[in-house]
């Protein structure tokens, strides 16, 4: 995790995906609950992996949702941190009802943050 987040920092603007389901076609809410917290616990072992190397995040959810729903809605479970002039971001998210939940790790410009949230 280390190399990605290094080299992701270097790249100024990238994202990695770190895991992601297949699409999600007919799930029971049940089991896209399941998923949710499948991948809510992989975002907490990520968070530590990325805390220690960085320390506390600048925002994550749920205590900086209202950070988070300006540029990030997709974002279920998320931490940033200001780095180098740019941010970076680990979350899990989740676009559509059908579309795949992902686990990824992204750097983004001020700039992308504020095309994000208009």
């Amino acid at each position: 995790m280390k190399g990605i987040v290094q080299r992701l920092i270097q790249a100024g603007t990238a994202i990695e995906h770190l895991e992601h389901t297949g699409w999600l076609d007919e799930l029971t809410p049940e089991e896209l609950e399941e998923l949710y917290a499948s991948y809510r616990e992989k975002f907490r072992g990520a968070l530590q992996t990325v805390r220690a190397e960085f320390g506390d995040p600048s925002y994550s959810l749920p205590a900086n949702t209202d950070w988070f729903s300006q540029w990030y809605p997709e974002a279920f479970a998320a931490a940033a941190w200001k780095i180098k002039g740019g941010w970076l971001c680990l979350a899990a998210e989740h676009h559509d009802r059908e579309t795949p939940i992902s686990l990824l790790v992204r750097s983004l410009s001020p700039q992308e943050l504020d095309e994000l949230a208009e």
